[in-house]
């Protein structure tokens, strides 16, 4: 049996107390209940001694009636006909007759007298369970007070007196339950206006396999831009450039009041499991706590990753010299391999310098590859922890070590044609690679250990008399792809991760025909190989029903990319030729009113916040400090003038100590949207437990100094192969320091 997520926890939780109170307010409801009957019950002992003295017994001549009752009436003296017409039925002889006309007068005291005990019952359940919808316990009393009242004798004077005063009470007692019913109707609906409009995080499936409460085996940890991505749309809402969020739900984004994010560097998820009780205030108040891989994992800076965006628009003239094309790409600035190091054994070589762009390509084909978070999502095998370390056991890399791509690394075409065999999944029976002057380096057939049982003819073109011969198993071309493949090579194909995935082998640089070509207009949408070589190269491909040629599918794959490169990154994308047009639009908007167009393009979040003019604070040590200035004020891409107007509006405050950054945030966190607070713990300290202890106090004194709505996040930074944590949470209304959220 699967192990239950945090979210099915919770559920459950809810669920036990939810039940817990049903039963509390049950046993309530019983104890009035019995409270009730034991006053009525005193009531009709009096009542009954009190009318056994009035009354004398005596017999009517006429014999007991024959007429009833009418369902749901009580104590009903016959029917309306009846009431005046036979003195004998009513009051002829001081007799009443009542239920099947065997009851007289002295036993008519008693079922009265029950009646109204049952009534008076009713309206005490009702009044505890707040039901007076349906409340008919009144109509007893006025219809029996309106049939005695037309009647003479000194028992319906009194019965009379009695019941009006208890039709007087009931009503009156009806009215205040009514009020206090409407007023509490009225109550709940606010409650629940103001709960639609309160902003709340909460975790999508990827989210729940990256929390600490799942077991370090089974988690599988977020990257540090989806903790960007969150971020950067909890500060824009739908003006965020990475949209939707993969790991994460946040409801209400408008609503929220500010944003604080708390960093501290140099302390890593290890630290925090070895002295988790130090962390009091962390685990009873932050209920959202993830593992993040952080860049120093792989050696990467923490201020660059977590603040760098990726460009939106149209490069102006300084990118366009440099690149030639548009530049849109939703990844990080600087090289896409950094991240790919926490994963990859891919060598450092900063020192080297990379080679000029091949004469055939108007940018650098490094842009193309898919990054560490496309890779996931497109599900191609990576050797991450977690669920897709148990998933990808037996894959082997295809190089026991990479180099970092440049733009002039060599691009294959891979393509693989696949059958089904008994285990029901796909596997390789046909492998081909070409090079990038379409020369085929490796081809072969491959014969499954499995049986087949559908050869998939009409698309892998394979019968059983093609495979009737072939030795070739998978470990054989496992063995050839490593011994040709360089270690900067760039994979290309259509939908690589399924021929990876038959393959059994991972690759970090891999360049998918399916994402670099859109003619949809939507990103989820992708289009088949046979309509982009038509479409684009004019060919047609994939006729017939003999199957598919992987040689010719490689080669395709291989003239679409390069002919990507030679028109610029927005060539056959929908998506990005629609944003160039709009931007062209606001462009020509801009020059016909005079007013400068430079804020097209942010390079950190901190450009984004003045994009919507919304004031943004950095607080940090002054060995900090200088990185994030260095970041807004020379980031790549960013247009001239754009980093003075960044700089006026982002306040930037130096403290000497981590105790002064924590006080100086807690007075300018309401000031600003966006407060980023910095701070640094020596590597050449120990964290002890009362170090611990007071970054734990660093927290909730933040957290104290965030207001309602406020989005709160702790970033613990990592060390070494330390893996780092988040902690956030968005703060609720009434809620003390140290309350569970």
């Amino acid at each position: 049996m699967r192990p239950l997520t945090a979210k099915q926890i919770q559920r459950v939780e809810k669920k036990k107390k939810k039940m817990a109170a049903f039963l509390e307010i049950a046993k309530l409801n019983d104890n009035d209940r019995a409270k009730a009957a034991k006053h009525n019950k005193g009531k009709n002992l009096e009542a009954m001694d009190v009318e056994d003295c009035l009354s004398e017994p005596s017999s009517s001549p006429e014999g007991p009636s024959r007429k009833r009752h009418k369902k749901g009436v009580n104590l009903q003296h016959g029917d309306s006909n009846d009431k005046h017409g036979d003195s004998s039925d009513i009051h002829g002889d001081g007799n009443i007759k009542c239920g099947d006309g065997k009851e007289k007068h002295g036993d008519m005291k008693d079922n009265h007298g029950d009646t109204c005990t049952i009534s008076y019952e009713q309206k005490i359940i009702e009044e505890n369970s707040m039901e007076v919808e349906g409340m008919e316990s009144g109509e007893f009393s006025g219809s029996t007070l309106n049939i005695c009242s037309e009647h003479e004798g000194s028992f319906c004077d009194k019965q009379c007196n009695t019941n009006g005063e208890l039709t007087s009470s009931s009503k009156n007692k009806k009215k205040k339950v009514s009020e206090t019913y409407a007023e509490l109707k009225n109550e709940l609906r606010e409650r629940r206006s103001r709960s639609k409009n309160i902003p709340s995080l909460r975790l999508k499936t990827v989210g729940e396999l990256a929390s600490l409460s799942m077991k370090e085996e089974a988690r599988t940890p977020l990257l540090l831009s989806d903790i960007q991505y969150i971020l950067m749309y909890a500060l824009l809402g739908q003006q965020a450039p990475v949209w939707p969020l993969r790991w994460c739900i946040l409801e209400k984004q408008a609503r929220l009041s500010h944003i604080i994010v708390f960093v501290m560097e140099g302390v890593s998820l290890y630290d925090f499991f070895s002295h988790s009780s130090s962390f009091h205030f962390i685990n009873s108040t932050l209920e959202n706590q993830l593992e993040v891989i952080m860049p120093a994992s792989y050696n990467g800076s923490l201020v660059e990753e977590l603040i760098s965006v990726p460009l939106t628009g149209i490069c102006k003239e300084r990118l366009i010299q440099k690149h030639g094309s548009l530049d849109a790409a939703v990844r990080a600035n600087g090289d896409v391999y950094k991240a790919l190091r926490a994963f990859f054994p891919i060598e450092s070589s900063e020192d080297e310098k990379d080679p000029d762009l091949p004469s055939s390509d108007s940018f650098s084909r490094t842009k193309l590859l898919l990054s560490v978070s496309q890779l996931i999502e497109q599900n191609y095998p990576v050797p991450m922890k977690g669920e897709l370390q148990d998933r990808y056991s037996d894959f082997l890399l295809t190089k026991d070590y990479y180099k970092n791509v440049t733009p002039s690394s060599p691009m294959f075409g891979l393509d693989c044609e696949m059958c089904r065999t008994t285990t029901g999944d796909l596997e390789v029976t046909r492998i081909s690679i070409v090079n990038e002057k379409l020369e085929v380096v490796y081809e072969s057939f491959v014969k499954p250990y499995n049986r087949i049982t559908d050869y998939l003819t009409r698309f892998s073109g394979i019968t059983k008399q093609t495979l009737a011969e072939v030795t070739v198993r998978l470990e054989d071309v496992q063995r050839d792809l490593r011994n040709i493949l360089p270690p900067d090579a760039i994979l290309v194909g259509q939908s690589l991760n399924a021929d990876l995935q038959a393959l059994k082998m991972m690759h970090p640089f891999v360049i998918d025909t399916s994402v670099i070509y859109n003619i949809t207009g939507e990103r989820n949408r992708k289009s088949k190989l046979s309509m982009l070589s038509h479409k684009f190269l004019l060919e047609d491909i994939q006729n017939g029903n003999h199957g598919h040629c992987p040689v010719e599918d490689s080669c395709a794959c291989i003239k679409l990319t390069q002919l990507k490169l030679a028109n610029g990154i927005e060539y056959g994308d929908a998506v990005l030729l629609g944003r160039r047009d709009a931007e062209k639009r606001r462009e020509r908007k801009a020059a016909n009113t005079q007013v400068e167009c430079n804020e097209d393009f942010a390079s950190s979040i901190f450009s984004h916040a003045q994009r919507v003019q919304k004031e943004a604070a950095v607080v940090s040590l002054p060995e900090r400090m200088s990185d994030y200035n260095h970041i807004v004020l020379h980031a790549d891409g960013t247009p001239n003038g754009t980093s003075h107007n960044v700089m006026s509006r982002l306040k930037c405050f130096e403290e000497s100590s981590n105790e002064a950054v924590v006080e100086r945030t807690c007075q300018i966190a309401l000031d600003h949207h966006f407060t980023l607070s910095h701070i640094v713990h020596p590597e050449n300290e120990d964290l002890n437990t009362t170090a611990l202890v007071q970054l734990d106090h660093m927290c909730q004194t933040l957290w104290q100094h965030t207001a309602v709505h406020g989005l709160f996040m702790v970033l613990l930074g990592g060390k070494g192969n330390a893996n780092g944590a988040c902690f956030a949470s968005v703060k609720k209304k009434g809620l003390s320091p140290g309350s569970k959220l």
